[in-house]
């Protein structure tokens, strides 16, 4: 099977998820992407993971502009890549891979719909992060949905979304995941050590940690405001560190300045970022719309127990009442009842992070790269 994914951009986490793509037992495996859009770094690491199998391109065109850093569907680009469908084409797939509607899936798109080749979309998107779609986008999808055979979801909460829109094909999930396997290996290097069963003393600090980008979206407004709370009204002996650097890092630096109980480091390499989990009892994210969080994988690969939001496209399959807890960062009684009952809970910390590193046994590279050979299988017979 001659599999050929066209896509734009992606990070780090993507790579070890093609490679066991492509080290499965029948697959030809092609990469068509961006070198324009993707760090010189990246650029490399695919090379090193795929070498032949890549085909970068440059040059790509767009109209209009998207805000990355912001909520969704703040912006409205579409691109064009000179030379792409002819190069797409010319690999002779036997079935198409894409990310989403939008970077380079008109290519996968047209050939779908010109030369019947089987599609397969990995999608991310939920009913939460799509709640202010403009209508001609959201026009625009279900229109696409009929050139494209399987859709291979983050998880359930991205699979309501896409019945909603209309599709009544196969869905698949699970191609979403860090690299827990690296990210340990830093963990290891960095002097990891087993969570056991071990007594909490009742003077020692309880280490809460962000990691994230410092934008409204990630909730940091909303986290620094519970937490003077929580530290002010509670008798706790707590301490919040955050990692992180972007926008809204002057109005971090000022709300902690004088907070004994708030640790800010900025922006920290993400070499350097395994010895903060380390050092950390729970992990904090109280973000007001995320697809996926990569960093609660992390988080879990780190054996600590996590406090999400509702409006984290990963809770449902991530974090439950055995390794953490989901809250309304808009809400701020519910906020500051979640921190208490986690202070309450730290005797347990140590089990629930067992319990993270037991939910990720099926979140790997390996089995994100089965989930999506399996829903090309399904495109090929559908087909």
């Amino acid at each position: 099977m001659r599999i050929v994914w066209s896509t734009l951009w992606f990070s780090d986490y993507r790579i070890p998820v093609f490679e066991a793509l492509s080290k499965i037992e029948g697959v030809d495996f092609y990469l068509v992407y961006s070198a324009d859009a993707n760090s010189e770094k990246i650029n490399e690491k695919v090379k090193n993971a795929l070498g032949d199998r890549v085909i970068p391109m440059t040059g790509e065109k767009y109209f209009g502009k998207s805000e990355f850093d912001g909520f969704a569907n703040k912006g409205f680009r579409i691109p064009y890549q000179p030379g792409l469908i002819k190069t797409v084409k010319s690999l002779k797939p036997d079935v198409l891979v894409s990310d989403g509607f939008f970077q380079w899936s008109y290519s996968t798109l047209f050939l779908r719909a010109t030369k019947g080749i089987p599609h397969v979309m990995c999608y991310e998107r939920t009913m939460h992060t799509e709640r202010n779609a403009q209508k001609i986008r959201t026009l625009y999808r279900k229109l696409a949905l009929r050139w494209i055979d399987v859709v291979c979801c983050s998880g359930s909460l991205c699979q309501e979304y896409v019945r909603y829109l209309g599709f009544d094909g196969p869905l698949t999930e699970g191609f979403m995941v860090a690299d827990v396997k690296a990210f340990n290996k830093n963990l290891l290097a960095e002097g990891y050590k087993e969570n056991e069963n071990e007594e909490v003393d009742e003077l020692e600090v309880i280490d809460y940690l962000f990691v994230g980008r410092l934008i409204e979206l990630k909730g940091i407004v909303q986290l620094i405001d519970a937490w003077k709370k929580f530290v002010q009204d509670s008798n706790v002996n707590a301490r919040l560190t955050i990692i992180g650097g972007g926008e809204l890092e002057d109005y971090v630096k000022k709300e902690t300045l004088n907070e004994n109980s708030i640790l800010f480091k900025g922006e920290v390499k993400y070499d350097e970022v395994p010895k903060y989990y380390l050092k950390a009892d729970i992990f904090i994210l109280p973000t007001l719309e995320d697809n996926w969080s990569l960093v609660v994988s992390e988080a879990m690969a780190s054996s600590l127990p996590i406090i999400t939001s509702i409006y984290n496209g990963c809770y449902p399959e991530l974090v439950t009442k055995e390794n953490g807890w989901v809250m309304d960062p808009l809400n701020a009684k519910d906020f500051l009842d979640t921190l208490q009952q986690s202070y309450n809970a730290r005797h347990s910390f140590a089990n629930m992070g067992k319990k993270s590193l037991q939910l990720l046994d099926g979140y790997t590279p390996e089995s994100a790269a089965l989930s999506v050979y399996k829903s090309c299988e399904l495109a090929l017979n559908r087909n």
